[in-house]
Formats: structure tokens, C-alpha cells, sequence
């Protein structure tokens, strides 16, 4: 309808018409999945085996002809078996803390890298009698450098 009444009017004619046109907003509309079929199962005319009742399988295991004190014997081995386990895996893990990690390798430094010269306790010493009278004189001065 506005587009008929643009092409009327000759004024308009080589003028674009975006500013008389409605703007809409793009809206991101979700679009509907078609729902899949779930495949039939198969029919069986038998239902499921009911599962064992607790003296169905005590009477499997022997426990259910056992007396109240052999019970209890199996219980705490039972218990007592659980807590070893359990007391293992504690203690290694603490142990774990004192393993020391390992250490890389030194690498040697190619051809013409630095070497460490080997120095007696009396160089060492000397050398170390030399920095603190350097030191000293540095402190006599107000702090100036030599």
C-alpha cells in the first residue's frame, strides 16, 4: 500500500524510499523440532524374573544356617578387612609427602661456557676479608662508590 502511493508521486521517484518503509525488528525465533518415534521394543508374553529377596540370597550364600555367632564373627573380619584397606591407603598417601621429587639432570654448558673454578678455603676466606674492608671503606666515606 505505501509502496503503490510512492510510485505515484513523481517527486519521490528517483529518491530512495527506505525512510517511508516500515523498519521491523529481527527476531530470532525458535523453530520446532519434529519429535522422533521411539522405537518399538519388543513384545514379550513373559514378565521379568522377580529379583531374590534377603533370604533368598542368604540361603545361596550359607549365611542364613549360620548361628548368631558366627554372624557376628564374619562381620567384624568383615570390618576389621575394610579398616586395614582403608588404614594401607591412608599411610601411603601420607608417605607420599616424603618422597622427594626428582631432579632433572645438570646439563653440561656447550664448548664455551664458564666453568666453575675449583677455590681453596684460604682463597675463599681472602676473598671474603677483601669485600668487608671494601665495605668498610664505602661506610667511612658517607656511602659515596669507590
Amino acid at each position: 500500500m505505501i509502496k503503490r502511493e510512492l510510485e505515484r508521486d513523481p517527486a519521490l521517484e528517483n529518491e530512495p524510499w527506505e525512510r517511508f518503509l516500515p523498519r521491523f525488528k529481527k527476531q530470532n525465533v525458535q523453530r520446532k523440532k519434529k519429535k522422533t518415534k521411539a522405537a518399538r521394543k519388543e513384545y514379550t508374553p513373559f514378565p521379568p524374573a522377580p529379583t531374590p529377596r534377603k533370604v533368598d540370597l542368604q540361603i545361596e550364600s550359607g549365611e542364613y544356617f549360620l548361628s548368631a555367632e558366627q554372624k557376628r564373627a564374619r562381620q567384624l573380619e568383615a570390618r576389621q578387612q575394610k579398616q586395614t584397606d582403608a588404614s594401607a591407603i591412608s599411610t601411603a598417601r601420607r608417605e607420599e609427602r616424603f618422597v622427594p621429587p626428582k631432579e632433572a639432570k645438570p646439563v653440561a654448558p656447550a664448548g664455551g661456557g664458564k666453568r666453575k673454578v675449583e677455590r681453596s678455603a684460604a682463597e675463599i676466606a681472602g676473598s671474603l676479608v677483601q669485600k668487608e674492608a671494601e665495605g668498610r671503606k664505602r661506610r667511612t666515606r658517607g656511602g659515596q662508590g669507590a
